[in-house]
């Protein structure tokens, strides 16, 4: 072999077909002798080390091999005796960088001959690292983050959580995983169909659920969150479940209701006497007193009477909604439930509400078979009180409102649409809770307090039922309650 060379020559066909593998490999392979110095080296192995396949011919392996010449000398004493060696190295190029390959190595190829194959894994192994480093700091956000964190199979047995779920379990993890998560919280029991719906696919979340810690008379409160987990086929591999904390929230809110519970309390019985007194002047202005004729008073006079009596008409109806919200909260609103076709009041309301909606042509469209339900006839007339109300309030230019009744297999849903001002479509998901007013009804001076769909949610909820909204600003708003039939 001429010493100067980058490849071996042999004379024989065989000979010659090893060189022509060894030079056109698509690895590095390097042939070097028992002293360690490189015989031969093809064109991929000088692309991998940086330097011409001739140049690389003369050198040592310890030249290559970014480690101590005493441990690359006793690798090299192993390899021998063995006969064999593989495994992954770091290699340097030469303009100083490094490059990580893994190797397979056979001793005596030829005698004396001894053949290395290199094959670059340096895109691999930043790749495991990046995700080492990302698992680690997956790691320490699930374990260090004050949000209890779930992950369930889809048989709904414990695989895995953190130390805040430990807290709301109340035992580690050891003593949960492969259980069901209801044997672990047991409060969640009542929560199983919201588990097998976040399961199928869906996202839900839930505010304000209430859980006793174990081995403590502590009732925390928690919003939580169902997010179905795929793998990259779309195959559910269960689910995550996240608990935030919101007890401090929740009691925040629990003293607020109660304070404006009692305001409205003691506002009550003077507003009360207010309108008493307000209706007897009013009375005593148009009639007189026991047959007299009615004292002498200007006209002006019984107008001011008429507007207090309208006005603490409003207050009371105010402080009413005050009272049924904190009703509510506390889970006290009373319902007294009986048997009745529920278009018998959707037809009675109505009618009650179209003299002082004048103006306003309110069409109803009633189911043609019985809708008979089981509830409290105030508390629904309340819920459809106020949706005529609001379509009234919000209806716009076009007087026009449509209230259909629709009896399915089960339920009955009662619609009231208008063709008002509509719902800003980012605001629609929260239309049901306390306090809320939509962007454009605020900006249009509208008055209210934001509590009547709130209110109106609850007591349909507490009777089985839902509502739900479909609105498009600027078109009007359809706002409907199911219940389920007797």
């Amino acid at each position: 072999m001429d010493p100067a060379s980058s490849t071996l020559e042999y004379p024989s066909d065989s000979d010659r077909r090893f060189q022509a593998v060894f030079d056109h490999a698509r690895d590095a392979m390097l042939l070097a002798d028992d002293s360690r110095h490189f015989l031969a080296a093809n064109a991929a192995a000088g692309l991998l080390l940086g330097r011409a396949p001739a140049d690389l011919i003369g050198g040592t392996v310890d030249d290559i091999v970014a480690a101590g010449a005493s441990s690359v000398a006793d690798l090299w004493r192993a390899f021998l005796a063995e006969g064999h060696l593989q495994g992954a190295l770091t290699i340097r190029r030469a303009d100083g960088t490094t490059r990580e390959v893994e190797f397979n190595a056979t001793a005596h190829v030829l005698p004396g001959q001894h053949l290395s194959i290199l094959r670059d894994i340096t895109a691999q192994v930043q790749a495991r690292h990046e995700l080492e480093d990302q698992r680690a700091l997956l790691a320490a956000i699930f374990a260090g983050t004050p949000i209890g964190i779930v992950f369930v199979d889809p048989d709904l047995r414990i695989v895995d959580y953190n130390s805040a779920w430990a807290r709301i379990a109340g035992r580690p993890l050891a003593q949960a995983r492969g259980q069901l998560i209801y044997e672990i919280v047991p409060a969640l029991l009542s929560r199983r169909s919201l588990h097998e719906r976040a399961l199928r696919g869906e996202i839900l979340d839930l505010a304000d659920v209430a859980h006793v810690l174990p081995g403590s008379d502590a009732v925390c409160y928690y919003d939580l969150h169902f997010r179905p987990v795929h793998d990259a086929h779309g195959t559910t591999l269960g689910m995550l479940s996240a608990a935030v904390d919101v007890t401090d929230r929740h009691n925040r809110a629990t003293q607020k209701d109660q304070f404006l519970g009692l305001v409205a309390h003691e506002l009550k019985t003077p507003v009360t006497s207010v309108k008493a007194y307000t209706q007897l002047a009013l009375r005593t202005m148009r009639a007189g007193e026991a047959g007299a004729p009615p004292p002498a008073g200007p006209p002006r006079l019984t107008r001011l009477l008429e507007t207090i009596d309208q006005q603490t008409d409003r207050l009371t109806r105010l402080i009413n909604d005050l009272l049924d919200a904190s009703r509510l909260e506390s889970g006290q609103l009373p319902l007294t439930p009986t048997r009745f076709d529920l278009r018998t009041l959707v037809a009675d309301t109505v009618g009650l509400m179209q003299p002082p909606a004048a103006g306003f042509t309110i069409t109803c469209d009633l189911a043609p078979e019985p809708c008979v339900v089981a509830a409290d006839w105030g508390r629904i007339e309340q819920v459809l009180i106020n949706l005529l109300q609001n379509a009234i309030k919000y209806a716009g230019p076009r007087q026009e409102i449509v209230v259909r009744v629709t009896r399915r297999a089960t339920e009955v849903e009662t619609a009231v649409r208008d063709f008002g001002v509509g719902i800003p479509g980012d605001q629609q998901g929260t239309v049901f809770e306390r306090y809320f007013r939509a962007r454009n009804v605020r900006d249009a001076g509208y008055a209210g307090l934001g509590l009547g769909l709130y209110i109106s949610h609850g007591i349909v909820t507490r009777h089985g039922g839902w509502m739900a909204v479909e609105s498009t600003e600027g078109a009007g708003s359809t706002f409907s309650f199911i219940l389920p039939l007797a």
